[in-house]
């Protein structure tokens, strides 16, 4: 009878090694996950950061290329202004005119457009080696969608981003052949 006792005592204290031991790996597993969600929210954290930075240096150059075209505007409408009051004998229909040049709107879509930098038909949309023809319809409609700010160019662009790594090129070559930051790929390749 105490042999039976002590082998259930031995085998029952075999087990809560087994057990503590499993615990022991559990909770090692457990601090090496921690330290990996700690090292992707750091790369995370300077990711973002950058990309804000690179969005805050295109604004600045961006406000700086609006601020150069309304001085060039001031200076047309003054030129234009003195020019209108060195000739006193024009006609009534002539002052009119030069009046409607001075009453511009501030800033309009194509303005703006033009001080973005601008993105060739071949930068936007990459085809496929099966589809290298496109249809003067399909060429149409290229010209004619929006640039910026248009989900269906996004898509596409992640589309070209994933066909451009698939094709083994490093981020930096993808960035430079779609004319975009290094940093904007790196999201775009994280998020989608």
């Amino acid at each position: 009878m105490t042999t039976i006792l002590f082998m259930l005592s031995f085998s029952l204290l075999a087990i809560a090694f087994f057990l503590i031991i499993l615990l022991f790996l559990k909770l090692a597993n457990l601090k090496e996950i921690e330290k990996k969600q700690e090292a992707l929210l750091k790369e995370f954290e300077s990711v973002i950061t950058s990309y804000v930075m690179e969005i805050k240096e295109e604004n600045e150059v961006f406000l700086e290329r609006i601020k150069d075209l309304e001085k060039h505007r001031t200076l047309v409408n003054k030129n234009l202004q003195k020019k209108s009051k060195t000739k006193s004998n024009e006609s009534p229909e002539l002052k009119t005119k030069t009046s409607i040049v001075f009453q511009e709107p501030e800033l309009t879509k194509e303005d703006i457009s033009s001080l973005l930098p601008s993105l060739t038909e071949e930068s936007r949309f990459k085809p496929d080696s099966q589809n290298t023809e496109l249809s003067l319809q399909q060429k149409e409609d290229i010209k004619d969608e929006p640039r910026l700010d248009d989900e269906l160019y996004i898509q596409s662009l992640v589309a070209q981003i994933q066909l451009l790594k698939k094709q083994g090129l490093t981020l930096e070559e993808i960035a430079k052949k779609l004319n975009k930051g290094k940093t904007e790929i790196e999201l775009l390749l994280k998020f989608r």
